[in-house]
């Protein structure tokens, strides 16, 4: 469920936190001037998956934050704006994708902090592949 009260700006930089048990294979920034892409991918783990970035209006209104569940065994997806809950606990079934859409709807570009938080309640290990793009048209 989208909060109206935290849309406000929103994607920049990546900042993996790895903790033990946790593996990145790759991840890597693109920009050109009307978008910021933002990869992750083969992440796997025992333990929750954090990560911060920030974004700049200069990248554009719209942000799409994709998590692909890899696993057969279910997660779910917390992401905070300005450090209010944006989304919480949104359970994502085993071998499924989700793609959150934000667009501002206030000013002419996205610039807030966001963080994801990402995990599981069995304490099985779990893959993901996560994907973030700010970008100017949603065409």
């Amino acid at each position: 469920m989208y909060n109206t009260k935290s849309i406000v700006t929103w994607i920049a930089a990546l900042a993996l936190c790895l903790g033990e048990g946790m593996y990145v294979a790759q991840a890597g920034v693109q920009e050109e001037e009307s978008q910021r892409y933002i990869a992750v991918s083969e992440f796997k783990g025992y333990t929750a998956f954090t990560d911060e970035f920030n974004t700049e209006s200069k990248h554009g209104k719209y942000l799409d934050i994709t998590v692909e569940n890899t696993s057969d065994t279910p997660v779910f997806i917390s992401v905070d704006a300005n450090a209010a809950p944006f989304i919480e606990n949104y359970k994502l079934t085993g071998k499924s994708k989700k793609t959150i859409h934000i667009e501002d709807l206030i000013h002419n570009g996205l610039s807030s902090d966001f963080s994801i938080y990402i995990y599981n309640k069995n304490g099985k290990q779990y893959a993901l592949n996560v994907t973030a793009l700010q970008f100017q048209d949603r065409n």
